[in-house]
């Protein structure tokens, strides 16, 4: 199910993110969002989803921030989707 799937890199995202590898953090927040670039009619569809997506943009924009300054572009593109 895409909402297991997308949850999975969130959470495993969220975990490299505690442990402040915020590199890799983003990284498996990326590969949730091109899971959700892949079907984006189907998240669209479906308010948990959807939220699943926010929650890892927005997990991503955070993760970039924390790798100053290398990523504070990417960091606000990010933070701008979710707005």
């Amino acid at each position: 199910m895409l909402e297991d799937q997308l949850l999975k890199h969130k959470n495993e995202g969220n975990k490299d993110f505690g442990e402040k590898t915020y590199v890799l953090a983003a990284a498996k927040f990326t590969t949730g969002i091109a899971l959700y670039q892949k079907h984006k009619e189907l998240c669209h569809s479906d308010k948990n989803v959807l939220l699943k997506v926010t929650q890892l943009y927005t997990n991503r924009a955070l993760a970039y921030h924390n790798t100053r300054p290398t990523n504070q572009v990417d960091a606000l593109k990010d933070a701008n989707y979710v707005l």
